[in-house]
């Protein structure tokens, strides 16, 4: 988007996924930077030229973000398997004798 003359709009994500349209004003580094009327700064692979390319990069995001919980969720899934599985007579502990109360079931 750096072949665009200033000031020129272009959308955003937010932190909670919301498109919204910013000013670019101008470079803020060469390595990417831009800044907007607001002062912030975004990176140029954060900065789309419409409000549907932003939330199809919200979704893709998304997408990435599910993709890793997956794979987290598969991890911890296989170390409970592991602790399950040492000693046929050894009794998980519950979440009170652990001390704290988690969303993990065993």
């Amino acid at each position: 988007m750096t072949e665009n003359q200033f000031p020129y709009e272009a959308w955003v994500l937010t932190a909670g996924f919301a498109p919204k349209k910013v000013e670019i004003v101008g470079i803020y580094s060469s390595d990417g930077w831009m800044r907007a009327q607001s002062r912030k700064t975004y990176h140029q692979v954060d900065l789309f030229t419409s409000k549907d390319k932003a939330i199809e990069a919200g979704w893709r995001r998304l997408d990435e973000q599910c993709s890793a919980l997956q794979k987290r969720a598969d991890a911890i899934a296989k170390k409970k398997a592991s602790l399950l599985s040492t000693p046929a007579n050894h009794n998980p502990p519950s979440a009170a004798q652990r001390g704290k109360d988690t969303p993990c079931s065993l």
